[in-house]
């Protein structure tokens, strides 16, 4: 196909510090995927507010072809090469840990193997592409399609995990998109259509709220006795760190929007694939390695299972089971949008109310 530039545009032809790189735009969003690690989503940008919404650590992408960790990390290489935006997570979300006599690293396996990508669609009106990856430590075989559409603000994604073993598998599904500044800022907000909020201290060094709290969202009583909204973000100032899971869910979507420039993210998804919805929060409060202090952002991560760390997953009841050969499918629609300060709902063709 002849190269545009006008309507839907694709090209798998880029690389960025090593790694083949994917892009696809419409007249309203471009999305940049590193698919040469993790098929990674690095930007999502709004074309008419010129905002990215995917976060940046950093320390940015470190080159996997020449840095080399002097010391192995305790629970995996993830840290060391992750580079913030958004991963799609299996077969174990979390924590490093050992189940089935597998041994995950942080966030299991996929973020840091190189996918395969070929284009399916390539025209003005619609462009697709189909990246895959087989897990090694576990066998599984990954496929999803993103897809762009002239005059749609959204990203719709289609995807399917197999498994290729011949005995029953257990595993986590999920996907981690992380909002940094200077879109996050005190003046953004979540919305979403209701939930409980239940809180999980160990995972934060800087926390405000007593591990095992719980109450519906998104009111939520502090360890100081304080009611605090966690639909609305502090200042940098205060320096917390906070990881709640969201169940219950009461509709398939959420928006995470600046209030001041009424510019906002949002996504729909497969509530039967992903019943919960992991929230991640780093107001400066993270004062450990990798962050340092530095960090401000948050991740919305719609997730199969709860808690962290595929083990405790299946200790809870809560992970995928697969028979041998068994596929699962499931979607996802992530939409960028403006002129909003409040959303109401978003459905699953990017429709924003």
């Amino acid at each position: 196909m002849a190269e545009r530039k006008w309507g839907c545009r694709i090209s798998a032809d880029h690389e960025y510090k090593g790694l083949r790189t994917v892009v696809l735009q419409n007249d309203l969003i471009r999305v940049t995927v590193l698919a040469d690690k993790g098929s990674d989503i690095v930007e999502f940008l709004h074309k008419p507010s010129d905002t990215d919404f995917m976060w940046w650590t950093p320390g940015g992408l470190q080159r996997m072809d020449k840095y080399k960790p002097g010391r192995p990390h305790s629970d995996g290489a993830f840290r060391d090469y992750y580079e913030g935006g958004w991963q799609d997570i299996f077969p174990s979300g979390g924590v490093a840990n050992t189940h089935q006599g597998a041994d995950y690293g942080l966030h299991g396996e996929s973020g840091l193997q190189p996918w395969s990508v070929k284009i399916l669609k390539d025209d003005a009106d619609e462009v697709s592409v189909e990246l895959g990856v087989e897990t090694f430590r576990s066998p599984f075989r990954v496929r999803k399609v993103l897809t762009l559409k002239r005059g749609v603000g959204a990203l719709f994604i289609e995807e399917s995990m197999t498994n290729l073993g011949e005995t029953k598998l257990d595993a986590m599904w999920g996907h981690h998109p992380v909002f940094g500044a200077p879109f996050l800022s005190p003046d953004c907000r979540v919305d979403l259509a209701g939930a409980t909020a239940e809180y999980h201290e160990k995972f934060s060094d800087m926390p405000r709220f007593a591990d095992g709290t719980e109450g519906p969202w998104p009111r939520i009583k502090a360890k100081d006795g304080k009611i605090i909204d966690i639909s609305r973000f502090p200042d940098p100032s205060q320096r917390s760190a906070d990881m709640f899971y969201l169940k219950d869910l009461k509709a398939n979507w959420y928006a995470l929007t600046n209030t001041k420039s009424k510019v906002g993210f949002g996504m729909c998804w497969d509530l039967k694939t992903f019943p919960y919805l992991w929230f991640w929060q780093v107001y400066k409060g993270s004062m450990g390695p990798p962050s340092w202090g530095r960090n401000y952002n948050c991740a919305l991560e719609p997730f199969s299972s709860i808690p962290s760390g595929l083990a405790n997953a299946v200790a809870r009841g809560t992970q995928l089971v697969f028979k041998p050969g068994q596929t699962r499918k499931t979607w996802l629609t992530a939409v960028a949008y403006g002129g909003k300060s409040r959303v109401k709902k978003i459905d699953r063709l990017g429709r924003v109310a």
